[in-house]
């Protein structure tokens, strides 16, 4: 009876070894930063669509970007987004005020936009500038907080009040201060210029952040002060070309004249202090007419 006994027990124990080592991996949790750092690491692009707020005097300002950005191991590399914003009046129907489409690669902006139409020569269509923190406000849009930023996600994982399931995925809800965010995000302090102190340090943004499956935000939600904003990502792992405006079509800000910069040039106090999170108290000015302006779109391709 010995004899048969052991090759009985093994026989019965192999299966169960055979499958408790996949279960075993498949239950391993996800380390979202790796999977981020791993996505930025590719060289891939996603796409984005977002849709922010800012109250004004009489109504809201909407603004809506779509687009896709190009990845790399510093975070975005480039992009190519189209920009709407409108303004909803309290009561009555909104009017748009212009859609313009800003460009980053190779450290550049360009942006072609009907606020330069009466400063622009004849042929030039785009408008370039090469300053850094210009280059994170075409890049963030209204969104303070960078979710493609691994030291940025790591803090909102850290902070999170809340976990939840959400299908496949996850949602993180929690607040973070602007001084904890400058502490942690290279984008934030870049595009800030300097330390938010006392009271402006101490403000507050609301946020909830959707991840995928594999770890990768899904969509960021924030509130503050002065509005919110509403970014999805979609489309990770397209691949996709950016590429520059014809150099014969582009003139540099400073070929402008002052106040030239590409930045955008916000209709209202409420919307500046969006961008930089800074309190106001000015009264918004009316908004200029907006100048008709051919616009075309990004082809990108996605792969299987």
């Amino acid at each position: 009876m010995r004899r048969w006994i052991a090759p009985l027990a093994a026989a019965l124990l192999a299966p169960a070894l055979t499958i408790t080592a996949p279960t075993a991996a498949q239950a391993a949790p996800v380390d979202p930063v790796k999977a981020l750092r791993q996505r930025l690491a590719s060289g891939d692009g996603v796409r984005v669509t977002e849709t922010g707020h800012a109250p004004l005097k009489d109504g809201t300002l909407i603004a809506h970007r779509t687009g896709a950005l190009r990845l790399s191991p510093s975070g975005v590399a480039a992009q190519d987004v189209v920009r709407r914003d409108t303004v909803r009046p309290t009561s009555g129907i909104g009017t748009q005020l212009r859609v313009e489409r800003v460009i980053t690669v190779g450290g550049r902006n360009y942006t072609s936009s009907p606020r330069f139409a009466d400063r622009l020569p004849q042929g030039k269509e785009w408008v370039t500038d090469t300053r850094e923190n210009t280059r994170w406000e075409v890049l963030l849009g209204d969104q303070a907080l960078n979710a493609l930023e691994p030291s940025t996600l790591a803090l909102l994982l850290r902070t999170a009040k809340h976990r939840l399931p959400n299908g496949d995925g996850v949602q993180y809800r929690g607040t973070v201060t602007l001084a904890r965010l400058y502490a942690a995000s290279p984008s934030f302090r870049e595009r800030r210029g300097y330390t938010p102190l006392g009271g402006t340090g101490k403000l507050s943004v609301r946020w909830r952040l959707w991840l995928d499956a594999r770890g990768l935000p899904a969509r960021l939600v924030t509130e503050d002060p002065h509005g919110d904003d509403d970014i999805r990502y979609t489309g990770w792992g397209s691949r996709f070309a950016v590429v520059a405006p014809p150099a014969d079509q582009v003139i540099d800000a400073r070929d402008l004249g002052s106040g030239a910069a590409i930045e955008r040039a916000p209709h209202s106090s409420a919307e500046s202090a969006r961008s930089g999170l800074v309190p106001t108290e000015e009264s918004p000015k009316a908004p200029e007419a907006p100048v008709e302006r051919r616009e075309t779109t990004l082809g990108t391709s996605s792969r299987g």
